[in-house]
């Protein structure tokens, strides 16, 4: 599924939309963290609800930028 995914919207796609230096800061740093954290502590349950949100969030970010850029209508 994953690889269907990165098909489709290959990864660098979502970093492309992103303009604001602070949305990268919470998206690529802030999120991961969360998620790394969840895994150091074996918190299977604090590890999927993080990586949950950070998918959709950079969801939330991409159909932002496509319905901006008139390309998802």
């Amino acid at each position: 599924m994953i690889a269907d995914l990165q098909k489709r919207f290959p990864k660098d796609y979502v970093w492309k939309t992103i303009e604001s230096a602070e949305l990268i800061e919470e998206i690529n740093v802030t999120e991961h963290r969360r998620i790394l954290q969840a895994l150091q502590l074996k918190d299977a349950d604090a590890a999927r609800t993080a990586m949950t949100e950070h998918v959709r969030h950079a969801g939330r970010v991409l159909l932002h930028h496509l319905h901006e850029t008139g390309a998802a209508t």
